[in-house]
């Protein structure tokens, strides 16, 4: 397939009706190619809004913008993007432009003609609507030179219109050197191209290609990627800001429909099974591929909405089939309780009890929480009494107990349970809506009982927002701490709610629901 798409890429470079400004390796830029350390490559398509943004900001980092090559490819645009590329490309002799006669349909294809035309030894992919950190490709560049890693991803940023947030956290919480990429727990859970430089010749000697695909080539290609990789590092800078701002109307993943998505995922893990790759790292990919991509799609209200249940649930099945005949329980390995009975329940064929499994953890909001041998539990109500899977283990469990001030600070005590009591590092009061806006709190916890105390200045210090108060356990995972203030139930058409009054009492109303 690499054969293929290499070859397609090739005939599009020397396609007469491919207009490429400032090839790369055009006598000019061969004069100033050992100036140049990294290649940046932009697939764009009707950009028009954005592409200004993304381009300045590779322009203006503070690596110097003449070590920098960028190769910005536009898949046909029928906005004013070219235009705008053109412009730049007039400016600039190391921004190389290529504007296809015809429309690709998917980034495969302008991200594999950006490889063939790189020059340098890095390399890392922006997408047209997104942007880069001022400092992104100074602080990639000179982690990769001083850890000769062939891997480093750091910190990516999602901008929405309420703020901004971490996204996959797991991955850039902690700074790790001259390690495996299968050492790093869910580094495979974030897969798009967002904040992550790469040796350009592994990608070049092993002719790793993205794969048409609608949906998943990013997946694909770094699966293939870090498969070859002998060692990574993750950092914690950020690096990458994804745009999910509601004038970002338009994104091919999003407008992908669900169960195509899972079908390409089944077809991907096809792929991987193919890879021969050793067993441990094969794991890995494939407990990715089934619980996180297949089974926690399910866990969603696009699945409870759907006419078409019976598909995803046969795609899970598919996928499980397909790893029977392996020496590991891929079920047995996932993470997730509530993922490990979904799993369970589709091999007994109870798919309706797994319908009904997710339609009571979206839609219950009054779960019922047992505690039994200091582990917490979910008692699933749709399952009779002496079902197997009528109690939910739960990870961490916390509820809160009392709070008051004393001394100057604000002291929160609560209950904990769970099997990873012993992982818990700290409370993290973080902002909602803007980054760095937070503080770390120590945590003590005796015989189920946590208690962590903040002083009021050490509060002033930060901005005025509202906040969420987590538990931090096992390096990048977070919980709630719960509270109960109100508790709902509709029956014969009337709302019956036991609430938390301003005084802190409790107090009971009853409303008709017409």
């Amino acid at each position: 397939m690499e054969n293929d798409l290499m070859a397609k890429s090739i005939s599009l470079l020397k396609d007469k009706e491919t207009i490429i400004l400032n090839h790369p390796k055009s006598i000019k830029n061969r004069i100033f190619k050992k100036n140049r350390v990294v290649t940046v490559v932009i697939s764009s398509y009707n950009a028009e809004p954005y592409i200004n943004k993304c381009i300045d900001s590779v322009i203006t980092q503070t690596l110097p913008f003449e070590k920098i090559e960028l190769i910005v490819v536009d898949d046909h645009s029928s906005d004013n993007t070219p235009n705008i590329l053109t412009e730049y490309a007039k400016m600039y002799s190391n921004i190389t432009v290529v504007l296809l006669k015809n429309n690709t349909g998917t980034a495969a294809t302008p991200r594999n003609i950006g490889i063939e035309l790189s020059t340098t030894e890095k390399i890392m992919f922006l997408d047209s609507d997104d942007w880069l950190a001022e400092n992104a490709l100074s602080k990639l560049v000179s982690t990769m030179d001083e850890t000769k890693d062939d891997f480093v991803v750091g910190k990516t940023v999602k901008v929405e219109d309420k703020g901004e947030s971490i996204l996959a956290e797991f991955v850039s919480y902690k700074e790790r050197k001259n390690i495996s990429p299968f050492d790093i727990p869910y580094l495979f859970y974030h897969m798009g191209p967002p904040a992550k430089l790469m040796k350009t010749s592994i990608i070049k000697y092993f002719q790793i290609r993205f794969p048409e695909m609608k949906f998943g080539e990013d997946k694909y290609f770094l699966f293939n990627f870090l498969s070859k990789c002998s060692s990574v590092t993750t950092i914690t800078d950020p690096i990458y800001y994804v745009n999910r701002l509601s004038s970002n109307s338009f994104s091919l993943t999003r407008s992908t429909d669900v169960l195509k998505k899972r079908e390409a995922d089944l077809h991907i893990l096809k792929e991987v099974l193919h890879m021969s790759l050793p067993l441990k790292h094969e794991q890995v990919l494939v407990k990715r591929l089934v619980e996180y991509d297949l089974i926690k799609t399910c866990d969603s209200y696009v699945f409870l909405r759907s006419q078409e249940k019976a598909k995803f649930i046969e795609i899970i099945r598919e996928a499980l089939n397909l790893l029977k005949s392996k020496p590991y329980d891929i079920v047995n390995m996932m993470d997730s309780p509530l993922y490990k009975v979904a799993a369970k329940l589709i091999e007994l064929n109870r798919d309706q009890d797994f319908i009904e499994l997710f339609k009571w953890y979206k839609l219950d909001k009054n779960k019922h929480i047992v505690i039994q041998n200091n582990m917490a539990y979910y008692k699933v109500i749709p399952f009779s009494n002496d079902d197997p899977f009528k109690f939910l283990p739960i990870d961490l469990y916390a509820r809160a107990k009392d709070s008051y001030v004393e001394n100057g600070e604000y002291v929160q005590t609560f209950e904990i349970y769970g099997e990873r009591i012993s992982k818990v590092e700290y409370a993290l009061i973080r902002d909602r809506n803007q980054l760095d806006n937070e503080i770390k709190v120590p945590v003590h916890i005796k015989n189920n009982i946590g208690e962590f105390r903040v002083k009021y200045a050490d509060l002033n210090r930060l901005d005025s927002s509202v906040f969420s108060i987590f538990i931090r356990y096992d390096g990048f995972r977070l919980i709630n701490i719960k509270r109960t203030l109100e508790n709902q139930v509709t029956y014969n058409d009337r709302d019956f709610v036991f609430y938390t009054t301003k005084a802190g009492n409790i107090g009971f109303t009853i409303k008709n629901k017409n």
